[in-house]
C-alpha cells in the first residue's frame, strides 16, 4: 500500500484531481463545476499546456491514482497557460467571453510570477480516500 509516484500518462484519471486543487479558478474560468471539469477532461491528454499529462506527476496506491502534481520550469509558464487558453477557450460558450477575459485579467493580476529558472508547482491534490 505504499504509494509509487511517476509521470503520468494522458488516459490517468487525473483530470478530476486537477480540478480539486484550483476548483474556484476552473468553476470561473468555466463559467461553472460541470463545465470546468469537462473542460479539463478535454484538454488533460492534450500537450503541452498548464494541464496538461506532461506536466503531471501521478501518485498510485493499489493500481489507482490517488494524487497529481503538475509542475513546470517558470520559464515556460506564459508559453503553457497561453496553450491552455487556446485549447479552452473554443470550449466556452459565447456569451462567457466578456467575463473570461475579465477572469483572465484579474487573474493576471494576482497570479505569482516565480523567478525564472524556477520550478513552479502549479497544482497538488490527494484524492479524498488518500486524505
Amino acid at each position: 500500500m505504499q504509494p509509487v509516484v511517476r509521470p503520468a500518462r494522458p488516459d490517468d484519471p487525473a483530470a478530476d484531481l486537477l480540478y480539486v486543487s484550483a476548483a474556484p479558478y476552473y468553476d470561473r474560468y468555466a463559467g461553472g463545476e460541470a463545465r470546468a471539469r469537462r473542460l479539463l477532461a478535454a484538454v488533460y491528454p492534450r500537450a503541452r499546456h498548464t494541464a496538461s499529462w506532461e506536466v503531471c506527476r501521478v501518485a498510485v496506491v493499489d493500481g489507482a491514482v490517488a494524487g497529481v502534481l503538475a509542475a513546470f520550469p517558470a520559464d515556460d509558464s506564459e508559453v503553457l497557460a497561453r496553450r491552455f487558453i487556446r485549447l479552452t477557450v473554443g470550449r466556452i460558450p459565447p456569451w462567457r467571453l466578456p467575463r473570461l477575459v475579465r477572469h483572465l485579467r484579474a487573474s493576471s493580476a494576482v497570479s505569482p510570477q516565480p523567478p525564472l529558472g524556477m520550478l513552479y508547482v502549479d497544482a497538488l491534490a490527494v484524492g479524498e480516500a488518500w486524505r
